[in-house]
């Protein structure tokens, strides 16, 4: 089965753990910008990955609109950003996110996972500064006792380098991908 890894990093987190699928997996790697209709044709198997920007995923419009090419395959999704996968609640708020930019059935077919990220305000563009500076504001007048521990970590890295990208945290799509090629019954596991 051919497996397709398809990234969109704005900052290089998401592509990192891209590189690290697509070497454990032996699968091609591309850039979502080099991505033509043949590519996802002949792929069996599709994991994409992007980061998570205001709850937003980056290219979430353009994965929505392959729906169609998509149908038939074992899709997997990979967030990446700075909430923690483990906290409470948090997978829950990651599908909510996603629900908002995908379709019903694009989100019922995909295996979601949710991968740390990292920030470095040096490398932010001037909007994403922006956006992070109004983020900190409204954290900021929460008050310490309705803020999460997200929130808090937000602003104790505010205008810091904060890297938490971890190779070992991308083994469980590794082990999803094998599992997905398989699989005798062509559904993606769960």
């Amino acid at each position: 089965m051919k497996i397709l890894v398809i990234e969109d990093s704005k900052y290089g987190t998401s592509r990192r753990y891209a590189q690290w699928i697509a070497q454990q997996t032996e699968a091609q790697l591309l850039n979502r910008r080099q991505v033509q209709p043949e590519h996802l044709a002949e792929a069996d198997i599709l994991v994409y990955g992007a980061g998570v920007y205001a709850g937003v995923l980056s290219g979430g419009k353009w994965l929505a609109s392959q729906q169609e090419l998509l149908a038939d395959k074992k899709l997997a999704i990979f967030t990446c950003g700075m909430l923690d996968p483990k906290a409470p609640g948090a997978m829950e708020q990651i599908r909510r996110e996603l629900s908002r930019m995908l379709p019903p059935q694009m989100m019922e077919q995909a295996a979601i996972f949710a991968l740390r990220g990292a920030m470095d305000y040096s490398r932010m563009s001037s909007k994403h500064r922006a956006m992070m500076a109004g983020l900190r504001l409204f954290l900021l007048a929460k008050g310490k006792k309705q803020r999460s521990p997200a929130d808090q970590m937000t602003l104790d890295s505010y205008g810091k380098r904060l890297d938490l990208a971890d190779k070992d945290a991308a083994a469980p799509i590794v082990s999803w991908c094998v599992d997905a090629s398989t699989q005798a019954d062509g559904r993606a596991p769960r």
